[in-house]
């Protein structure tokens, strides 16, 4: 394996980091941060393109602030200084009138505000939108949306170019960036434009778990061009509770000779993302000899030594190595199973203990490591996790040697750190949210619990309008993080054990009154840790029978 050091000659062509996902954008320091680490690896471009960035898509007609654009201004100098472009993009695409000229000069008074700061590349990014045109004007002027986009991008670059000079980069983003299939839009655009511009494909899929040189070929000759390859790798806003800190996988070598360039999307968490970066770097710098396992390895050290300076000689740096295969499965690889999932009884046991150690020590260290800050969510998962798998192997041996009390004693006190990892970070996949349910779950699924509480309880008393109705089995199940808040004007249902109130609510809107009819059982939600949107489902059987009043 060659491994590509800082300072080595960079690539020809364009490659490097395209900040292009959904959900929270990056912070200033995190960009400069990312500029200096791409430029270590020998990668020299950076495009600024955050889908949430409210002036980036849905506000793009509304110019920056004075402050907003000396942060961009620090960026230009940050990636001047390293040797790396940096290359500006906007997002029109959702409500941009092709034909009406005044929001044809709001594109390029927006671009120029940039170039006020000394950028001088830019892109334009018309993805994720919906396909053909929506204004009976562009409808009449253009006979398709291709030839539209391709007259957009043509008419942007030659204004740019004559503010900027001919050198200006314009790169373009096509609504068609995924797969290899001829269309209308396509063959406008190879027709129409402008030879100059690349155009971004993310491979034969969305999210390609393999490139070839043959796929590559195949869309450059749907453009005209080779294509400039938009990698949706690690990139994770599509699975926001997993973490992708596995190698890259499955890029063909000599792929970066059918490219005009490179850009990998890296997820939110931007520290995070270096470990698939470096390894990126090393396919990159050799892609004939590159070996992903061992990259990834080389990456592991690279990226916490990087992070924690002097605190990798405290033997962190083994910790970080230790939980590292918990991230490594990804969407390019064939088995998504990490090492807890493919053992079981006392062997699972042991290596959930040292999963959850070194969890706790990187946790503990968190504060002081802006890696492990980043990431404290998950290292909090994996210790409250692994603690599960280790109480449900207890709760078993119990079980087998017929002291039930105990093992339900068992599954109770662990039940609370078990759902509260059921929420928005999981650690692989689906079949990691079953590390211990078929243990706890039969033990905690007894009539008149309220399963979610730690302790033990005869009944759970469950309240609506103020009118106490008896519940005789109340059951938790895993609140999917995409669940939004819903209308405050839903009766609320309340629930009470042992003093402590909880409030739920429907988990959808057509579902009408809190109140169940006699004999049914409805699905309910209530938020449990509201400062890590973490949520279970309830699903309540309510008892029809009446609440009798106590004797005087």
């Amino acid at each position: 394996m060659t491994e590509h050091k800082a300072g080595a000659p960079k690539k020809t062509f364009p490659a490097g980091v395209v900040e292009g996902f959904y959900g929270p954008p990056w912070s200033h320091a995190a960009r400069l941060w990312m500029i200096r680490i791409i430029a270590s690896l020998g990668m020299n471009h950076y495009i600024y393109a955050p889908k949430d960035d409210p002036r980036h898509r849905e506000l793009w007609r509304d110019p920056y602030g004075p402050e907003e654009e000396k942060r961009f201004g620090e960026l230009a100098r940050a990636c001047a200084d390293s040797a790396v472009t940096f290359n500006f993009a906007l997002s029109p695409g959702l409500s941009i009138v092709y034909t009406d000229r005044r929001d044809r000069q709001k594109l390029v008074d927006k671009y120029l505000s940039l170039a006020d700061q000394g950028v001088r590349a830019f892109s334009l990014f018309l993805d994720d939108i919906p396909p053909g045109l929506r204004q009976e004007a562009d409808r009449a002027a253009f006979g398709d949306f291709g030839q539209a986009h391709a007259d957009l991008a043509n008419d942007l670059r030659r204004r740019l170019a004559d503010r900027i000079g001919s050198g200006v980069e314009l790169l373009f983003c096509p609504t068609e960036y995924a797969g290899m299939e001829p269309s209308a839009y396509l063959e406008a655009l190879g027709g129409e434009l402008d030879r100059r511009i690349p155009v971004f494909w993310t491979g034969p899929r969305v999210v390609s778990p393999s490139i070839t040189c043959a796929d590559a070929r195949a869309f450059g000759a749907l453009i005209d061009r080779k294509p400039y390859l938009w990698d949706n790798y690690p990139v994770n806003d599509f699975a926001p509770n997993r973490l992708f800190a596995g190698p890259l996988r499955n890029r063909e070598p000599g792929l970066d000779r059918e490219l005009a360039g490179y850009a990998a999307n890296p997820m939110n968490q931007a520290r995070a993302s270096q470990v698939a970066l470096r390894t990126l770097a090393a396919w990159l710098a050799d892609p004939s000899r590159y070996d992903p396992d061992l990259s990834w390895q080389a990456a592991l050290r690279d990226s916490f030594r990087a992070a924690a300076g002097t605190g990798a000689a405290h033997g962190l740096d083994a910790a970080f190595e230790t939980v590292a295969p918990l991230f490594k499965p990804s969407p390019l690889d064939d088995v998504q199973k990490t090492p807890l999932s493919l053992v079981r009884g006392a062997q699972r046991a042991a290596l959930a203990a040292t999963y959850g150690e070194a969890a706790e020590r990187l946790l503990a260290a968190a504060g002081e490591n802006e890696l492990l800050g980043e990431i404290s969510g998950w290292l909090r998962d994996i210790v409250l996790r692994c603690r599960a798998v280790e109480a449900a192997s207890r709760a078993q041996d119990a079980a087998r040697t017929g002291n039930l009390p105990r093992a339900k004693e068992i599954a109770a006190a662990v039940w609370s750190d078990r759902v509260l990892v059921g929420r928005r970070h999981r650690l692989a996949s689906e079949d990691e949210m079953h590390w211990a349910d078929g243990t706890l779950l039969p033990l905690r699924r007894a009539e008149g619990e309220l399963v979610f509480d730690s302790g033990s309880s005869d009944g759970a008393a469950v309240v609506d309008a103020g009118q106490e109705i008896r519940a005789r089995v109340v059951t938790a199940f895993y609140a999917k993080p995409w669940m939004k808040p819903l209308p405050s004007g839903i009766p609320r249902l309340s629930i009470s054990v042992d003093g402590d109130a909880f409030e739920p609510l429907p988990a959808e809107e057509r579902q009408g009154c809190a109140v169940a009819k006699p004999g049914s059982c409805l699905f309910r939600y209530i938020r449990i840790d509201a400062s890590e949107g973490c949520g279970v489902y309830l699903a309540i059987d309510l008892d029809p029978s009446p609440i009798e009043e106590p004797s005087p």
